[in-house]
């Protein structure tokens, strides 16, 4: 329904305030295109943060993502990182330690990822 309301919003707008001054129509669409762009953003990061939660709270899915991070090469990964962000290899150890470690109690997503 927000995201509903975001996608129209400019319509909605161009056609409540037909008739007025360029200029101030042109203003008021600016606002509101960034109104409703926010809306967008904030409304897919939700979504995604509701997504997390269910598989994040679904054991199975906990060990096969911890099967799945098994294989990864880490240390590709960390010279990656230093390459592209200047990350320390000490850095992305301690992401790869601390992410396995959470998805190995199987602790909830506040816990695990945000405590």
């Amino acid at each position: 329904m927000i995201r509903n309301f975001a996608k129209n919003m400019e319509t909605v707008m161009l056609h409540a305030l037909s008739g007025l001054p360029v200029k101030f129509l042109q203003a008021k669409c600016v606002a509101a295109n960034a109104f409703a762009q926010t809306l967008r953003r904030y409304t897919s990061l939700n979504h995604l943060a509701q997504a997390a939660r269910a598989v994040l709270q679904n054991s199975h899915q906990i060990s096969q993502m911890l099967a799945d991070l098994n294989r990864v090469d880490f240390t590709n990964v960390q010279e990656q990182a230093s390459w592209v962000c200047g990350c320390s290899d000490a850095a992305v150890a301690e992401l790869e330690k601390s992410f396995k470690g959470a998805l190995e109690q199987q602790q909830g997503l506040e816990d695990g990822l945000l405590g």
